[in-house]
């Protein structure tokens, strides 16, 4: 069963994207990173190429010919995305297909329109029985 974990409180939601796929990628697993638009999408390719001054994050959009090799895909059509590993979802919907990943992280800001669709992506995990964490992101 996927187990789901969600950060509340981010401050920048592409930031904790950034740092969770960096974990995940040391640990060897295939991340997909939902997004909203092509544009999102864009702009988060180019935030983990430069993700430090010393290392970046080797990502591509789903539908690269490299891909399979790539540890981080990213997309704002769910439909492509592959179906395993980890997932970061940066959408304000329940993706569709989250239950083929081991993993499906849920990164939430304070802002009302991402903050609300959260809410309810909660209670539909919990009312399915998935396993949930939540850790609050607040300094």
């Amino acid at each position: 069963m996927t187990s789901i974990t969600f950060y509340s409180h981010a401050l920048d939601r592409f930031q904790i994207a950034i740092r969770v796929a960096a974990k995940a990628v040391k640990r060897k697993m295939k991340v997909s990173i939902l997004t909203c638009t092509d544009m999102e999408s864009n702009q988060l390719s180019d935030a983990l190429w430069a993700a430090s001054d010393t290392s970046f994050l080797p990502n591509c959009r789903s539908d690269d010919q490299n891909v399979a090799l790539t540890p981080i895909a990213i997309d704002y059509d769910a439909k492509a995305l592959r179906k395993e590993g980890l997932l970061i979802n940066l959408t304000n919907d329940i993706p569709p297909f989250f239950s083929t990943f081991e993993r499906l992280i849920e990164i939430v800001c304070q802002e009302p329109i991402v903050n609300i669709p959260a809410r309810k992506r909660y209670m539909h995990y919990r009312d399915r029985g998935y396993p949930i964490q939540s850790f609050s992101l607040k300094k």
